[in-house]
């Protein structure tokens, strides 16, 4: 038996994203020098409490936008971070690809 009751897609809207995007840009921008750890300690409740806000809503290809753009951003400021090792070996010591 199917029922008549519309079904509600919500997105994120394009500002909130926005303001996401800024607010952690803004993070990464005043903390250049502060550790990996605690770096990843300040980003860790804004991205969690916005995910938990919207995660009811139909925004898989928009969470997966947002990771990719936030990962571009921590990757450059780990390459600022470390000049004199090769990206590889940064890249390995940040982002362990868990087969060691």
């Amino acid at each position: 038996m199917k029922s008549n009751i519309p079904i509600i897609k919500i997105y994120p809207s394009r500002n909130s994203q926005e303001f996401l995007l800024l607010k952690i840009s803004k993070i990464i921008k005043n903390n250049r020098s502060i550790s990996a750890y605690n770096l990843v300690n300040l980003l860790h409740p804004i991205i969690i409490s916005w995910a938990n806000y919207f995660k009811y809503s139909e925004c898989l290809l928009v969470f997966t936008k947002l990771t990719h753009i936030i990962l571009q951003k921590l990757r450059v400021w780990v390459f600022r971070r470390d000049t004199r090792n090769g990206k590889q070996i940064i890249k390995l010591c940040y982002f362990p690809n868990g087969n060691s």
